[in-house]
């Protein structure tokens, strides 16, 4: 995404690319694709690529809601908005967005229970995707997408006594569905 050039005295700018040119560290202009000179001593060509990139996120040890130790990982999306921003403001763009995106993972997996997290993981992207966007846009990225790919409890007993509630509460709907049917059962015959 974000390289500084080779010095070389001709510099070849790609299409979805934008690169800045610094004339012994100051006056930078900006560079379109195209052909370019630079002169090595005089120059530092720095290149920003537009495209979309992504950066994995990994296995980050958290705690939710209902103080369930889990696992999760994932992947973030984003694309440069101000290439500008990217060359000047930020040392190591990539780094920054999976430290930050790492570290976002632990605040948001806290503000929802193990359930709603198996079965809603839409609402913990785009929670995630705000509490990302904010920081990032700061540096000229925009993040497009975070997916979850792996998530679970960090121990087997936990996922036992998980699996035990949930057979527990299955087994429990079941009485109360019965139940429901005598008691309209019982009603009709009545």
């Amino acid at each position: 995404m974000f390289k500084i050039q080779k010095r070389t005295f001709i510099a070849i700018i790609n299409q979805a690319e934008v690169a800045y040119r610094e004339f012994l560290g100051g006056n930078r202009i900006k560079l379109n694709p195209g052909l370019r000179v630079n002169i090595p001593l005089l120059h530092n060509l720095y290149r920003v690529s537009l495209k979309e990139h992504f950066v994995n996120l990994d296995d980050q040890s958290a705690y939710t809601k209902d103080n369930v130790p889990v696992t999760v990982s994932g992947t973030v999306f984003y694309k440069v908005i101000d290439a500008e921003k990217v060359c000047f403001t930020i040392g190591k763009p990539v780094m920054a967005v999976k430290n930050v995106g790492e570290s976002s993972f632990r605040a948001v997996i806290g503000k929802f229970d193990y359930d709603e997290i198996i079965s809603n993981r839409n609402d913990i992207n785009n929670e995630m995707l705000n509490t990302l966007g904010k920081t990032t846009l700061d540096w000229g990225i925009n993040t497009t997408r975070l997916e979850i790919q792996n998530f679970g409890p960090q121990n087997g007993e936990v996922a036992r006594q998980l699996e035990k509630q949930m057979q527990a509460e299955r087994s429990r709907r079941e009485n109360e569905l019965s139940t429901q049917a005598d008691i309209r059962t019982a009603e009709g015959a009545k």
